[in-house]
């Protein structure tokens, strides 16, 4: 049995180091090639040596022992802006310069309303599931709520709109879209979803769009894409939808269009450097990146990034930038903390290996994999911190939720020294 007081064994101070950078169990298990279990086991053991009861005074301690460096990155933390300036007085300041040193260097704007998480920290959990297992619907998150939307089922496509509250884990119906349809996307815009496109159950693909209004709990049509696609990548920026490339009943399109709804009217973009469907794309600040994909022939690991200001000015708007470690199709991409999660697709197999991108270095790396499922053509969405799947394939419709705490919210408490008035 251990005591408090023990030195740490090297196995134990290699652990600390990877708590200290933020890894979970599951990362710990891969990077020593051990089991989660053992994990676990040193980490009790670690706790009572030098008495702490969190992974947050874990991390603390090893950057006050100088078992890893204060300056390096921790996972898991939200980004925004810098924190602004603080004071402290006495013990408070020893306490809170270390939070400054393991904690912040990925937090740029101050958050207030949750705290670090406790020991445990498996970031996936289980969500109550849809009433109808599904594939390639469409899920977009307005207002606290996730919307998925139509898809296919073991009997048929369905029009089928279900309704998740977040907060309370609950799902509820609206009204069902009119046309059934599978591999489509969603966007939010002027506060309805925009749901283009679609292909029917023979494959043909359909020039409709469709508009929810969540207010109305009503649909309603806007004009039709310019032409009929399915399996198209889809993003909102700045009040306007932009759809990428998809599938047109014959041939994969390199086709980019762009709709305002103020004017109800579709234009034409600076088309991808190839065809293909079942890519996906998200903005993450002024750009709109472009990911995956499948091209008639290869799954593709190609990262584009477009810019609609150049667009705009009539200058190239595409960049390619660094790919993924892993071709990807019917995937799923989010953007949170400035940065880009890709979660699941595959062709002959859904992937549960997930990667991260960071455009500011951009830069790819992995993340974690829900121990429970592998997703291909999912509902993806996010909310706040967390991403969202719901449904999806893996040799069978899914009707399986499950959310990934991608980032953490982390209060900081401020002391001020108080003026003498005299």
């Amino acid at each position: 049995m251990v005591e408090k007081g023990e030195p740490l064994s090297p196995r134990e101070l290699e652990i600390a180091e990877l708590v200290a950078k933020g890894a979970s169990n599951k990362e710990i298990a891969r990077e020593l090639f051990i089991s989660i279990n053992t994990v676990k086991v040193h980490l009790k053991n670690i706790f009572v040596k030098i008495d702490v009861q969190s992974r947050t005074e874990l991390a603390m301690r090893a950057v006050e022992e100088g078992w890893v460096d204060a300056g390096q990155r921790v996972e898991g933390l939200e980004r925004g802006v810098p924190l602004v300036p603080w004071t402290v007085v006495g013990l408070f300041g020893v306490a809170l310069a270390l939070i400054f040193l393991v904690v912040l260097p990925q937090v740029r704007s101050p958050a207030t309303e949750t705290t670090m998480p406790p020991l445990e920290t498996d970031r996936w959990s289980d969500l109550a599931p849809m009433s109808r297992a599904r594939s390639r619907l469409a899920a977009v998150a307005h207002e606290g709520l996730i919307y998925a939307i139509g898809g296919e089922t073991v009997r048929g496509l369905t029009g089928l709109l279900e309704i998740y509250d977040s907060t309370a884990d609950k799902w509820h119906s609206g009204a069902s879209k009119s046309k059934p349809v599978e591999d489509v996307s969603a966007v939010v815009l002027r506060g309805k979803i925009y749901v283009p496109g679609g292909c029917t159950g023979a494959g043909e693909p359909l020039p409709i769009v469709e508009v929810y209004d969540p207010r109305s709990d009503s649909w309603e049509d806007a004009t039709p894409l310019p032409k009929a696609l399915c399996a198209y990548a889809l993003a909102a920026w700045e009040g306007r939808l932009y759809l990428f490339g998809g599938w047109d009943g014959t041939s994969y399109s390199a086709a980019v269009y762009r709709y305002d709804p103020d004017t109800d009217l579709w234009q034409m973009g600076t088309s991808l450097s190839n065809p293909r469907g079942y890519a996906a794309a998200v903005a993450v600040g002024d750009k709109i990146y472009v990911v995956g994909g499948y091209d008639g022939e290869e799954i593709l690991k190609t990262v584009e990034e477009y810019d609609p200001i150049l667009e705009a000015e009539g200058t190239d708007p595409w960049r390619l930038k660094t790919p993924m470690s892993l071709g990807r199709a019917g995937l799923g991409v989010v953007a949170l903390g400035g940065n880009l999660y890709a979660i699941g697709g595959g062709w002959d197999r859904a992937l549960d290996y997930n990667e991260r991108y960071d455009p500011q270095l951009d830069a790819w790396s992995p993340f974690e994999a829900s121990p429970v499922n592998a997703w291909s053509h999912s509902g993806v969405a996010a909310i706040d911190t967390r991403v969202y799947l719901f449904g999806g394939w893996n040799g069978d419709h899914l009707a399986s939720a499950e959310a990934y705490q991608a980032l953490f919210r982390v209060f900081i408490p401020v002391w001020e020294r108080q003026e003498s008035p005299e």
